[in-house]
């Protein structure tokens, strides 16, 4: 699972809206390292920030939407929109500094950010001074739920380093503004001892405590694929097929990590690889011998060749992987081979009690 949880974390979007520096005087334009953020040397511990105390964060709304195909290697990444909504309760004006945070930053696209859904705000790569005290920093040890067991997925965390974006905003006395950040983000997929990959992303809410005030938060993932289920770590509820949403008073205490699973393929509700295989293996054998039974109390051969070919069907078509790459090469082949010889078996058994019955009522007779 080692590759495939670095990528996870490698890949899982730290969206971070933080403030990075307030006015120290009316219309003043406060400079990246100076006023509230405090960057220590590297080395002593990450770059803090201070509270803003008069832009009041009312709302703030992240959505996420899952595409189809997000599900496939190299499919479409998923679709991610932060919609806020910002007042400035001081008597003056406030320009600042915004800075957008995420890990290996050349992964994610298209990060846009636009001011009452009209002007386009430019944005800049945060320079890697500006972050000093960031890179390089270990990331957070998310658990990763699988979305159909309720189990987690063990995973590890890993160095790397951290990329961002910079916009600058204003504000006029009283004035409220609402700011929307799109982009879409990679996530993580985790592909071993699962039957469905599973998706996995990560977005920090802890950074929005910065603004003042207590925001209105909801949460939102769309699941264009209906069978998918989701697991996250903050309630949510389902509103319909592959919509789940939650409405929060405040702020959060803990980051918002949630994870999701297709349930195409799946013949149970049930998405962890050892467990699943072994059920399907199961269901095949008792289902095979149970046809095989029926057919010889009804005589009826074909019933018994019939059930053969169904559950033979069956375990290929819902069983896919085995142990993992290269073990499946060897593996999976064996599994089907081993199926087929028993419905086999258990067929020609079939038959030949039926030969039985019939030889002997024709020695009655």
């Amino acid at each position: 699972m080692g590759r495939a949880s670095l990528i996870r974390l490698r890949l899982a979007i730290l969206p971070v809206l933080a403030l990075l520096a307030v006015m120290s005087g009316p219309c003043g334009t406060a400079l990246a390292n100076g006023g509230p953020v405090y960057e220590p040397a590297e080395g002593f511990g990450p770059m803090r920030l201070e509270h803003s105390e008069s832009l009041l964060l009312i709302r703030e709304k992240v959505s996420y939407f899952i595409p189809d195909d997000a599900t496939v290697r190299y499919g479409p990444f998923p679709e991610v929109t932060v919609d806020y909504e910002l007042h400035n309760g001081g008597k003056d004006p406030q320009q600042v500094e915004v800075l957008f945070l995420y890990p290996d930053g050349d992964e994610m696209e298209g990060l846009r950010v636009t001011e009452n859904g009209e002007a386009q705000v430019p944005v800049t790569p945060a320079s890697e001074d500006s972050l000093k005290g960031l890179i390089g920093r270990p990331t957070i040890r998310p658990t990763i739920m699988e979305p159909f067991s309720g189990m987690p997925l063990v995973t590890r965390s890993s160095n790397h380093g951290v990329g961002g974006g910079r916009f600058p905003l204003e504000f006029r006395a009283g004035e409220t503004k609402r700011i929307l950040i799109s982009y879409r983000d990679p996530g993580g997929w985790e592909e071993s001892a699962v039957v469905n990959r599973v998706g996995s992303h990560l977005y920090y809410l802890s950074p929005a405590s910065y603004w003042a005030g207590k925001p209105k938060v909801e949460l939102e993932v769309r699941l264009a694929d209906r069978s998918s289920r989701l697991s996250s770590n903050i309630p949510m509820n389902q509103e319909g097929p592959g919509l789940y949403r939650a409405f929060l008073s405040e702020l959060p205490e803990e980051e918002w990590v949630f994870s999701h699973a297709s349930g195409h393929r799946l013949l149970l509700p049930l998405n962890r690889q050892p467990e699943y295989n072994r059920l399907v293996l199961l269901i095949a054998g008792i289902g095979g011998s149970l046809t095989a039974l029926l057919a010889a109390r009804l005589r009826r051969l074909w019933i018994a060749w019939l059930g053969a070919v169904f559950w033979t069907a069956l375990v290929i078509g819902s069983i896919a992987d085995m142990g993992g790459y290269p073990f499946q090469l060897i593996l999976i082949p064996s599994v089907y081979g081993a199926n087929a010889a028993f419905q086999l078996a258990v067929a020609i058994a079939a038959g030949r009690r039926i030969r039985r019955r019939r030889s002997k009522e024709e020695d009655t007779a």
